[in-house]
């Protein structure tokens, strides 16, 4: 409310053919933390960095995975936009990997906390989030990554697994999973454009 019943009174004033270029400059406006409008750098950053499987809620991050995978529809062509009806959040190395995809050992404990630290923080980011099915959910599970691969490319209709499968490696990793990040914000800032971008390319 704090947010949009002022944006509403500034629509009423301004009117109708102007709501566009007033709704961008109110949102590109805002200073509080809870409603600044992030530039592609900050975006980014917590592409890589934040565990956004828990800050957003199940339905919006769900939202953000399906604009990225209607996005990478539209650029590769693809004969249709609808996408598969009840998508569920999957993550690709699994929150449980210390019991299914354990790290090698390591001579000093210093430098297996770091990587325990390392593969904790990296699990919940978006890099390692992709969307299934339901039962193509079930079917991943815990799985190492060679069977989730062949799973994936088996039964997957979805780009954001088809590019997944085409970009990674063998080793799905604290390393891929940032690459991933990096590969998924480029496509997100193609689909939600920042202010800079609407002042430079006003809507028409």
């Amino acid at each position: 409310g704090r947010l949009f019943v002022p944006l509403i009174k500034k629509l009423e004033r301004s009117g109708p053919n102007c709501a566009d270029k007033t709704i961008v400059q109110y949102l590109a406006s805002q200073t509080a933390t809870t409603n600044l409008w992030p530039n592609d750098q900050e975006l980014l950053n917590r592409f890589i960095e934040a565990p956004l499987y828990w800050w957003l809620t199940k339905g919006r991050l769900r939202l953000l995975l399906e604009g990225i995978e209607m996005q990478l529809r539209k650029e590769g062509k693809a004969e249709t936009e609808s996408l598969p009806p009840r998508l569920h959040i999957e993550h690709i190395l699994p929150i449980g990997w210390h019991r299914h995809w354990p790290l090698p050992s390591f001579t000093h404990i210093e430098a297996e906390d770091a990587a325990n630290a390392e593969r904790d923080k990296s699990i919940n980011t978006i890099g390692n989030l992709t969307l299934v099915s339901q039962p193509l959910n079930n079917a991943l599970s815990n799985d190492p990554w060679e069977r989730k691969r062949t799973t994936l490319h088996s039964h997957s209709v979805l780009y954001l697994n088809k590019t997944l499968l085409d970009d990674s490696s063998s080793i799905w990793d604290e390393t891929a999973i940032t690459e991933r990040a990096r590969k998924l914000h480029d496509v997100a800032v193609r689909v939600w454009p920042h202010a800079d971008v609407f002042c430079h390319n006003p809507p028409t």
